[in-house]
């Protein structure tokens, strides 16, 4: 795959592996053995990888970084399969886990305390029965799996600890990761136990709620988690050399996380109408306003078989379209990823990023294919990941300021139109249909304007949602605004809010930037890699999409 990203100039900056599915995993610090079973072992296979190192340096030299998974569960691994590998789950202590607590009772003869009963004994004689309530603690273990599965403790001093020593080990140093996923996506912790964490066990950051258990250990457990993984990158040395992204978030999260996901969604437009990529989108932007400043959401590669056309077993045309779409949106986040889901072009599958991460999945479900075998999702794949690259300089300046000051990088344009109607929720409903804030267009034509959002305060993105789009009616907040493809200038300095038709084939979103030199640079990054050009109004304000009509599948 890397070989095919190359052949076409597909900008790749990281790889990331997190099979769980194969015989073979792909650079996986998963233990996985025969028979397609991957163990949560968080440790990397000595004896499948001997060649792990020179892997390492040949991508070091085309300047690609890699990544792992890692979750807090840890699995117990059937007897005899434990030789000769480093096993986690055998090197916990029991109270290394998240416990339950439970009331027992117990009887006791004893006259002077408890709850006491008389009863006769066999000898005749009356006896005092007293009866104690005790608390014991049991490990809470996930049966899901198909062997006893704990949940590591962030709150025991004793637990982190040791687990920032085996991410330092396994994943920093002897896989030389440079970031990883710290998955929660089985759960947290069940609400309706008792949980007994040490939260007193030397660990003066942990919650108060931490030893109460129930909903509010749940909640404060993301936070947690994210602090046990930030810990291992600072007491190795890596801080502004690693990261690892979450998918849970709670409280303090962005205190320590570096990168939060929305997840990997398997959709498509047959039976999706926007709602979807919508949901992403809100997730992004309401994340910002809550101090997630760095959201993203990988764009997924799988695809149910059952959608896929009867002859050469090809993507079908609302899948592809979905994809594509979700590309135009994801290029204006802080990481374009990808990810291919429960499906994997073969039992050694690795995936891209640009310049960010890259996430794969190994072997998987014969339900699903992967669009990684698709010329022309690979064709835009290579677009945007340029579109991508091309912002690296302007990104930069917004990671700044989301370090410093706390800004979203991937705003709601309320942050910087804090008046506007069309925005704010002010106003009567006739005129934000006026000025296509909400509700549908005149024409037919959908107005696209309540998804737009703005990466920093230089570029305005409107994505488009839904299945069968090729041109919309958008609103233009306050000041001059030029179309990103024609490089017309749409709107004045002297704009006070407008609304406008504009094309938007597959492809070409509508996207508007400032007249700055930040953003000619950003143009002129792309006519070079000739993402745009120098066309007329003309050729540009195509009715329909030739994207799909030259596919054929890569063989």
């Amino acid at each position: 795959l890397i070989k095919d990203w190359t052949g076409v100039k597909c900008t790749t900056s990281a790889i990331s592996s997190s099979s769980k599915n194969s015989n073979v995993s792909s650079g996986n610090n998963h233990t996985t053995i025969g028979n397609n079973t991957a163990w949560y072992n968080w440790v990397l296979e000595r004896e499948h990888y001997t060649s792990w190192q020179p892997f390492m340096d040949s991508l070091e030299r085309q300047g690609i970084s890699v990544g792992l998974y890692v979750t807090p569960y840890l699995e117990e691994i059937p007897m005899h399969l434990r030789s000769g590998r480093r096993y986690l789950f055998g090197e916990a202590k029991d109270d290394y886990f998240v416990k339950k607590m439970m009331k027992v009772k117990k009887k006791k003869n004893d006259a002077t305390s408890g709850k006491k009963s008389k009863s006769k004994s066999k000898g005749g004689n009356d006896s005092i029965s007293t009866e104690r309530t005790t608390v014991a603690t049991t490990t809470m273990y996930n049966h899901s799996k198909r062997t006893k599965c704990g949940m590591l403790d962030p709150t025991n001093h004793n637990a982190a600890s040791w687990f920032k020593q085996v991410v330092k080990e396994e994943v920093l140093e002897y896989a030389s990761a440079s970031f990883w996923l710290a998955d929660t996506s089985m759960g947290g912790p069940p609400m309706d136990g008792v949980f007994s964490c040490s939260s007193l066990n030397g660990n003066r950051d942990a919650p108060a709620s931490a030893s109460a258990g129930g909903l509010s250990f749940h909640n404060s457990y993301a936070e947690q988690w994210a602090k046990v993984n930030r810990d291992a990158i600072k007491e190795a040395g890596r801080d502004g050399d690693g990261f690892f992204i979450v998918n849970s978030a709670y409280g303090s999260t962005s205190k320590h996380a570096g990168c939060t996901s929305l997840g990997d969604h398997v959709a498509n437009f047959h039976h999706d109408n926007g709602n979807i990529l919508g949901s992403i989108l809100n997730g992004i932007v309401n994340g910002g306003f809550s101090g997630l400043t760095h959201g993203h959401c990988a764009v997924n590669f799988a695809v149910p078989r059952q959608l896929s056309n009867a002859i050469g077993n090809s993507i079908d045309s609302k899948s592809r379209e979905m994809i594509c779409r979700w590309f135009e949106m994801t290029a204006f986040t802080t990481l374009f990823r990808t990810h291919d889901g429960d499906c994997g072009v073969n039992d050694n599958t690795i995936h891209n990023v640009s310049k960010g991460s890259g996430s794969s999945n190994s072997g998987g479900s014969n339900n699903m294919m992967s669009a990684y075998e698709d010329e022309v999702i690979l064709k835009q794949l290579t677009k945007w990941s340029n579109v991508y690259v091309a912002l690296s300089e302007y990104r930069l300046q917004l990671l700044n300021e989301a370090s410093f000051k706390g800004y979203p990088v991937v705003r709601h344009p309320i942050l910087h139109f804090p008046k506007d109607e069309n925005f704010n929720g002010g106003g009567s409903n006739a005129t934000k249909k006026k000025r296509g804030g909400s509700g549908g267009g005149d024409n037919g034509v959908p107005s696209s304007s309540a998804s737009a959002f703005m990466l920093g305060d230089l570029v305005y993105v409107v994505p488009i949602l839904k299945s069968g789009v090729v041109k919309s009616r958008v609103y233009l907040p306050e000041g001059g605004w030029i179309h990103l493809w024609t490089g017309e200038q749409v709107a004045g300095p002297h704009n006070i809010g407008k609304t406008i038709e504009v094309q938007a084939p597959l492809g070409e979103p509508p996207i508007f930037i400032r007249d700055v030199d930040m953003m000619h640079q950003f143009v002129a990054l792309l006519k070079q890699k000739r993402v745009i050009s120098r066309r007329t109004k003309k050729t540009t304000g195509r009715s329909s999409s030739s994207l799909f009509s030259s596919f054929r599948r890569r063989k």
